[in-house]
């Protein structure tokens, strides 16, 4: 395993997230595994993992906390979901727009760029945009 840096964030809202967290990455056979461990301020901890290959368009997220979610994002594909939280399970689906990876110049890491619809049932369909800047570390 290396490690990397993750540096999460969001360009569709006025509260455009920018976070970065300390990570490893593995790769076999062209898939990579990505685990970060996110501390919030409330103490909550939320455990992530990504799993993407090079070659294909698509791309896992995994968040772990007192809200979880799987997440499997294929371009210009629906993908139904189930979101946990402390007050029951709501099952939702994920439309994406965009799932596109780039490997940064001399292999130094990768963009990851999601753009996507969460819908829940009754509910109107929410756009949301994921930029993930992963750099090899020493």
């Amino acid at each position: 395993m290396m490690n990397v840096w993750v540096r999460i964030g969001s360009g569709l809202s006025e509260d455009n997230l920018d976070m970065a967290f300390s990570g490893q990455i593995e790769e076999e056979s062209g898939q990579y595994s990505c685990f970060w461990t996110e501390n919030r301020a409330e103490g909550e901890r939320v455990e992530s993992s990504l799993f993407f290959a090079l070659k294909e368009k698509k791309i896992s997220l995994s968040r772990k906390s007192e809200q979880s979610v799987d997440l499997l994002f294929s371009e210009n594909r629906k993908k139904a979901c189930l979101v946990k939280t402390k007050y029951g399970d709501f099952p939702a689906e994920i439309f994406t727009h965009r799932a596109e990876i780039l490997e940064k110049k001399e292999k130094e890491g990768f963009l990851i760029f999601l753009e996507y619809d969460m819908i829940f049932e009754g509910m109107e369909p929410e756009r949301n945009r994921i930029e993930m800047d992963i750099s090899f570390s020493s």
